[in-house]
């Protein structure tokens, strides 16, 4: 539905295609073992993330400038190593929160009287 809203069909068919490598490669982000549950979109996941990449940088262009964020970097060219190395990507998701946590802590110190109670204090109003 949401395709037949694009006025160009050469548009609309990249965003069939983009759809579809999405469904193809989001088993691989939610299983808790790619490897045993899902195998087949694994070993396809490095091939659909070039070829979504591909698609966004270049029909897409206009949204992204060219580029794609580093998150989307991440998910798309690392999702593989990351899933042979831990298993999951669950160590990933750790990874945002530690660096959550490093923005907040300098937060904290750049807007925070530099007393610990004062600090929390500060912060948390």
């Amino acid at each position: 539905v949401v395709c037949e809203l694009v006025p160009s069909e050469e548009r609309r068919e990249a965003l069939r295609e983009l759809m579809g490598l999405y469904l193809q490669m989001k088993p691989v982000w939610r299983s808790s073992c790619p490897a045993t549950e899902c195998p087949d979109q694994l070993c396809r996941y490095s091939f659909n993330s070039q070829r979504f990449a591909e698609l966004l940088s270049s029909t897409f262009k206009y949204r992204y400038d060219g580029k794609i964020t580093n998150y989307l970097h991440k998910t798309l060219a690392h999702v593989p190593e990351i899933v042979e190395r831990d298993g999951s990507i669950g160590a990933w998701a750790s990874e945002g929160n530690e660096s959550g946590n490093k923005l907040f802590r300098r937060f904290r110190k750049m807007n925070a009287r530099q007393s610990k109670a004062f600090e929390l204090e500060d912060v948390l109003k």
